[in-house]
């Protein structure tokens, strides 16, 4: 996860340390197209929504990293699928909105969502031939990414981890490791995200236990030396920052000298109030760009990881 393994050998820029050219044969979505037989996108960050998110959520990111002249390539998650069908189908009578896709069978466990991510390299290795391969993941994107860099055949670059839960504030914890086992599987639990960027209106027991899962084997099985760019907020509800805090302090003992900067920790410091109620005045765990974290903070860590994308670890 945070912890420093061996590195991969490296022959210099433009390739990063661990990392390769990809290939692959299938087609996409995404509104940039390949140009002929190469690509002049260098790097292409395969992006990783969050739990109950729209894909869309994250399109202040993706229009940064764009603008950089990197290439995206959205994955999208089991249950989270809310492209419209022809009408009438999918459109529901009562709300006029389009029917999202429904929650997957959660007794197949992580394999179903590490394919997602699978399709999504595919995609990007089309569209983009012999690009590096890096990924964006948001919460549960973030986690489940690094789970999928420790066992995909194509090495990731370098990672941008907004939110990651790799462990969990006491509360949340105890509910997911306590409750969570005992209850079944599709139990609604309402959601607090604001609602344009939700995909249902509520989250089910089962969804949680792929976090906590994605979690556990990351703990298990970290990948190899990945350099990563994390954006934490010190009040966030869900994320155990003191353990975040506490892999920072390892890292900076125990990293490579020419690693310096394999962990770059970036904490949003600024207090923000969000349009949605919520008792603290917004979500700090939602960082998906200005309008949620507030434009001082999206200035800061815009800036700090437009640095971190142009220096790169030597």
């Amino acid at each position: 996860m945070l912890w420093p393994m061996k590195s991969a050998p490296k022959k210099g820029r433009p390739r990063l340390a661990g990392s390769r050219k990809i290939s692959g044969e299938t087609g996409g979505t995404q509104k940039e197209k390949p140009a002929g037989g190469s690509s002049p996108v260098q790097e292409v960050f395969v992006f990783v929504h969050g739990l109950n998110q729209c894909p869309s959520a994250l399109d202040e990111w993706a229009g940064f990293f764009r603008d950089k002249g990197y290439g995206v390539e959205q994955a999208v998650l089991p249950g989270h699928q809310v492209q419209p069908l022809p009408p009438p189908s999918n459109v529901s009578a009562a709300s006029g909105n389009p029917v999202p896709e429904p929650w997957p069978d959660f007794s197949r466990g992580l394999d179903p969502w590490l394919a997602a991510l699978d399709r999504a390299a595919l995609t990007a290795a089309h569209k983009w031939p012999g690009a590096e391969l890096s990924l964006f993941g948001y919460s549960l994107g973030g986690v489940l990414g690094l789970v999928w860099a420790g066992q995909t055949a194509r090495p990731l670059s370098r990672a941008v981890l907004i939110s990651p839960p790799f462990r969990l504030r006491c509360l949340p914890a105890l509910a997911l490791g306590l409750l969570a086992p005992w209850l079944p599987g599709r139990l609604p639990i309402p959601s607090l995200a604001p609602r344009k960027m939700r995909v249902h209106g509520f989250t089910p027991v089962g969804a949680y236990r792929i976090l906590s899962k994605a979690a556990a084997r990351l703990q298990q099985a970290p990948p190899a030396h990945i350099p990563r760019f994390v954006v934490v907020h010190p009040q966030d509800e869900l994320i155990s920052t003191r353990f975040l805090e506490q892999q920072e302090a390892l890292q900076a003992l125990n990293q490579p000298p020419h690693l310096d900067r394999l962990v770059n920790f970036h904490r949003l410091d600024h207090l923000h109030r969000l349009a949605h109620p919520w008792p603290a005045g917004g979500i700090h765990h939602l960082a998906t760009g200005p309008q949620t974290m507030g434009r001082e903070n999206w200035a800061s860590v815009t800036a700090a990881l437009k640095d971190w994308l142009a220096n790169p670890p030597l």
